[in-house]
C-alpha cells in the first residue's frame, strides 16, 4: 500500500469515500483502545506502545489530510 501511494498520490484521494474514511477512523479507535487494555494489563512495554499510538496517531493525521483535500476538490 505504501509503495502504491508513493507511485500514484492523487488516486487514494479521488476514490477515498466518507464511509471509508469514517471505517478507518473507526478501525484507528478500536486500535487505541486494544492498546489500552494492553498497558493497563502490561501486555506491551511501554515503549512498544508508545510507538504504536505514534503510528496510530500519523495514520489518523494522514487520513484526515486525505479528507480534507477530497472535500477541497
Amino acid at each position: 500500500m505504501m509503495l502504491f501511494e508513493k507511485e500514484h498520490p492523487d488516486a487514494i484521494s479521488e476514490n477515498y469515500s466518507h464511509d471509508s474514511i469514517s471505517y478507518d477512523l473507526e478501525f484507528l479507535w478500536i486500535c487505541e483502545s486494544h492498546l489500552d487494555k494492553f498497558q493497563k494489563d502490561n501486555y506491551l512495554a511501554k515503549k512498544e506502545i508508545e510507538n504504536y499510538r505514534n503510528e496510530i496517531s500519523d495514520m489518523r493525521d494522514k487520513i484526515r489530510e486525505i479528507a480534507s483535500r477530497a472535500n477541497l476538490s
